[in-house]
């Protein structure tokens, strides 16, 4: 496994003080030394996670303490100051989420039948297994990946001394993470948004392709066509979220009062899933395919966009809590609402939230859904749903008689979206940017001015959308996306990307190529001659 990281030199010294003891360090006065802040350690190590990237990560089933191995390894040759990242494996779950014991069972004589042993896990044995690698991600998103792939359900947390990988028993009180981890900053996921959006296929056909062969296609064809040729992790996680595990059927007695054994719950090969597209799909966007391949498997299976790639897993029956108890909302503004839907449905919409600056401080009113009023609210929608899509229905209804509270927009998984974002009007609902392609003679330019040429050029993007960001929000990002190559054999500049990418580009070489000719002596003038008296 190769890993590499890129640390500024001041971040590695200011890492450095914020560890060193207060004793190294001189003060002016002679003061009683303060304890180091709890959480310092923590926080330290996060930073590590997340400045560490790992180039190319696979794991054919290697149990859990292996992996551990090779990440401490790894970590402690990438930390500038050489002391990596302490990993621990702790066998016992917390007490918070200890499996609750079941009922006591009754014989025929009315005593209690012996409960079953509780099985213990050895949580070093369990097996992780990452088939399609994993490249350019953060350790932090290492880290999400194993917990998520594990054969097991395992979690980890950051302490203020080091990582700790332990059994997940049930699932934790509403609100608490999983992990017990900063939650995902939403930024790998627009990107890879973006490309998702960005990115088309000419011509896709599968019959009857096993899945693990799909992902191994998209992941080809998404490296071809990405402008940085850096394309997109695909995973596969063979395991069901932990709020769509099926209830465990109930206890039946046979003739002798003895519990009947349950059947064995069927083990379905989440790589062997048959997709069959026939006939071709043509010109169709990458996230287009995805929704495609879900729609045809031949088992209920999903997709979500995390911060270092698109997984693929089972879809189970959904979240018991989020069908039973439907939805409120007090009222307030957009930031609240999705707030309450946030909490209530326990789903990731603000990480990728756009709310533009006209809308933030928009009345909403009071909302109510229960499980009754699903099917009412989508009606007429062609299609079955859940409370979370009867919620964006609902909002919408209400925009439609008051303009004001701007429309609700939506795209890719509900519990995930790639996309969430209030517009007033109807026709910015269209978040698919135009892709333009324009080549520029840089003939006669060195070495030196055509690579001072492409650092205007990025240095110029990540202005505007510094500018962009603020002024408009992250969904506008999407409007300046787009990358430059040099063409040295045949002396050309081609921008690809968004309108408004490839004019900036343009300006950029036009005013490099005005610069250029005005350091040149007017044509007829002897090399070395003045310019002019």
């Amino acid at each position: 496994m190769k890993m590499k990281l890129t640390f500024p030199t001041t971040l590695s010294l200011a890492l450095f003080l914020a560890l060193a003891p207060r004793g190294a360090r001189p003060e002016a006065n002679e003061k009683a030394k303060s304890p180091v802040p709890a959480g310092s350690g923590r926080q330290a190590i996060i930073t590590k996670l997340e400045l560490i990237r790992l180039d190319n990560v696979k794991y054919d089933g290697l149990p859990l303490s292996e992996v551990v191995l090779q990440l401490r390894d790894e970590a402690r040759k990438r930390d500038p100051e050489k002391k990596g990242i302490n990993f621990l494996i702790n066998q016992n779950p917390d007490p918070g989420e200890a499996i609750p014991a079941a009922a006591p069972m009754l014989g025929p004589d009315g005593n209690p039948l012996p409960a079953a042993p509780t099985e213990q896990i050895d949580i070093s044995a369990v097996t992780i297994k990452i088939l399609h690698p994993l490249n350019d991600v953060r350790l932090m998103d290492l880290l999400d990946a194993v917990v998520m792939v594990a054969d097991r359900p395992i979690k980890y947390s950051i302490e203020d001394y080091g990582v700790v990988f332990s059994p997940r028993g049930s699932e934790p009180a509403k609100g608490e993470s999983l992990a017990n981890t900063l939650p995902a900053t939403g930024e790998g996921r627009q990107v890879i948004s973006n490309k998702l959006e960005l990115i088309r296929l000419d011509n896709v056909k599968y019959d009857g392709l096993p899945l693990s062969e799909v992902v191994l296609q998209l992941r080809d064809e998404a490296k071809k066509r990405d402008p940085e040729n850096k394309g997109i992790n695909f995973l596969m996680n063979q395991n069901l979220d932990p709020g769509e595990a099926t209830p465990a059927p109930a206890v039946v007695l046979g003739p002798n009062g003895q519990p009947v054994p349950a059947p064995p719950t069927e083990q379905v090969d989440l790589s062997a899933i048959s997709i069959k597209i026939s006939p071709p799909l043509n010109d169709v966007r990458l996230v287009d395919v995805l929704d495609a391949v879900v729609k045809v498997a031949d088992r209920p299976i999903k997709y979500s966009i995390e911060d270092y790639g698109v997984v693929f897993s089972p879809r189970g029956p959904g979240p018991a809590q989020m069908e039973e108890h439907g939805f409120a909302f007090p009222g307030g503004t957009p930031s609240q609402f999705l707030d309450a839907v946030q909490r209530q449905y326990q789903v990731d919409w603000l990480s990728v939230a756009d709310i533009p600056k006209e809308l933030t401080d928009v009345h909403i009113p009071r909302l109510r859904i229960n499980q009754e009023s699903v099917e009412a609210i989508l009606a007429g929608k062609g299609a079955g749903g859940g409370s979370l899509e009867a919620v964006v229905s609902l909002y919408n209804q209400l925009w439609e008689n008051n303009h004001a509270l701007g429309r609700l927009v939506v795209k890719g998984d509900l519990a995930k979206p790639s996309i969430v974002m209030f517009v007033r009007d109807p026709a910015a609902t269209d978040t698919q940017p135009r892709i333009k392609v324009k080549a520029f003679s840089i003939a006669g330019a060195s070495g030196a001015d055509r690579a001072k040429l492409v650092d205007d050029i990025e240095r110029a993007k990540e202005e505007a959308m510094s500018y962009v960001r603020h002024i408009r929000g992250p969904s506008a990002l999407r409007n300046l996306e787009g990358a430059v190559a040099i063409h040295d054999d045949t002396s050309l500049l081609v921008a690809t990307g968004s309108e408004a990418f490839v004019d900036m580009v343009e300006s950029i070489v036009a005013a490099s190529q005005a610069k250029d000719q005005a350091r040149r002596p007017p044509a007829g003038t002897p090399e070395g001659s003045p310019k002019g008296k």
